[in-house]
């Protein structure tokens, strides 16, 4: 568990949340003001454009209320493919029009085909690592003090060293929702979910106010 854990929770986060492909929903479901059919035609509309087969990688929705999309790197070569793709939470669909969620499948697939985070490209380069440790204390030619520094360190250096980037990948996938869908609506879409997260942040900072007061 210790040297596969990222991936292990994710598969296991992935295998508890509530999620169904957009081919398996009701046809007659509806989320807001969009239903299966401008789902499945949104979904079409960016992978043509991105010259993507719907095939390899899958739109999964999830039953989570929040506003917030997400594409898991599982870091193990083509094992577990049936739960590769982008994962979009119910809440999304209440928050957005159908351009504007066309923009936020463009941004997911950049994560996993054009501008993968730092971390997940080369997490599996650290849990080698883990595993070769362990395997040294198995055979008491290392001890668990020591790998347990080197480790430490591994990821500090590897996150000190592409934490520049990740802002920067992330604008590179709003720009390719830009690109995808048009400006606009991309626009109109960051506004929105920016919109919601701060109105969760002022919810949860005056929530702990409360609770400090209450104290």
């Amino acid at each position: 568990f210790i040297c596969f854990g990222s991936t292990v929770l994710s598969l296991a986060f992935l295998a508890v949340t509530n999620k169904k492909r957009i081919e398996d929903i009701k046809d007659e479901a509806k989320f807001g003001q969009i239903t299966k059919d401008e789902l499945l035609r949104s979904r079409r509309n960016v992978f043509s454009k991105m010259k993507l087969d719907e095939r390899e990688y899958k739109v999964f929705i999830t039953a989570e209320k929040q506003v917030n999309a997400f594409a898991p790197v599982l870091s193990l070569g083509g094992l577990f493919s049936s739960a590769k793709g982008i994962y979009i939470n119910r809440g999304t669909l209440h928050a957005l029009t159908a351009s504007e969620l066309e923009t936020v499948m463009a941004h997911e697939l950049a994560h996993i085909i054009r501008y993968p985070l730092p971390h997940h490209k080369y997490s599996l380069w650290y849990q080698t690592f883990l595993f070769i440790s362990l395997l040294g204390i198995y055979t008491q030619t290392a001890n668990l003090f020591t790998c347990v520094i080197a480790a430490g360190l591994f990821n500090f250096v590897l996150d000190f060293v592409f934490s520049r980037y990740y802002k920067t990948i992330e604008y590179l996938c709003d720009d390719e929702g830009a690109i995808v869908v048009g400006p606009l609506s991309a626009l109109s879409a960051e506004y929105k979910i920016g919109k919601y997260s701060e109105i969760l942040g002022d919810i949860f900072h005056k929530a702990f106010l409360a609770k400090l007061d209450g104290v």
